[in-house]
């Protein structure tokens, strides 16, 4: 996404979220957020909720307690394609597709309901799986850092830790659910909790010189 294509942004709340596949919860109270303008990223081992998350914000999964809201619309349990009209964009990850059809069938398909304008939010659970670490670089720098360039909100779920913090405004890092951590990459970067779950290092002063 080009950098001079404007987007109307929408803003997104998620408050409380509780939301499961029937039996125990699989996320318990999550709130989150993202602004026009703003790459927010989820963080997280396999199994924490982060993709339950998504589905649970575009109406895949049922919320049993907690609040959606996008642009100040509530959309909480809506039909994913009610969300989707609201301005919403979903990427699902790599096995969610048409498998029969092509990539450009596939993202016709997923944008029929839409205006002819691009979403104001876009929900990415990870985009960059089995892409090479070059081009999931790339991915991320250049597309997804430009969408929030050209005014839309992005929530992004990635394994990659490294790279997408280094396009995020600010990060939820998730665990059994729930969220654990959260701030600003700066912020998360001096935890060495987090540092040593994710980045694979020892945290030290933002700034400090490598010695």
């Amino acid at each position: 996404m080009s950098a001079d294509v404007t987007l109307r942004g929408l803003p997104l709340r998620a408050e409380g979220i509780t939301a499961g596949y029937g039996g125990d919860p699989v996320i318990r109270g999550i709130t989150v957020s993202a602004d026009p303008g703003q790459v927010v990223s989820l963080v997280g081992p396999n199994g924490s909720g982060k993709s339950t998350l998504l589905k649970s914000l575009v109406g895949i999964v049922r919320v049993s307690s907690g609040t959606v809201t996008v642009g100040g619309r509530q959309v909480t349990n809506m039909a994913p394609e009610e969300i989707a009209r609201a301005g919403v964009g979903y990427v699902p990850q790599v096995d969610d597709v048409f498998g029969p059809l092509t990539v450009r069938e596939n993202l016709e398909m997923g944008g029929y309901l839409l205006p002819r304008g691009d979403p104001g939010l876009f929900l990415l659970d990870e985009p960059t799986a089995n892409l090479a670490p070059a081009i999931a670089v790339a991915l991320l720098e250049e597309h997804v850092r430009g969408l929030a360039a050209s005014g839309a909100a992005v929530l992004i779920v990635e394994q990659r830790a490294k790279a997408v913090l280094a396009i995020s405004d600010r990060t939820y890092v998730l665990g059994g659910g729930e969220v654990r951590m959260e701030g600003t990459p700066a912020e998360l970067s001096v935890s060495p909790e987090f540092v040593e779950s994710f980045l694979g290092g020892r945290a030290r002063p933002v700034g400090s010189a490598e010695g």
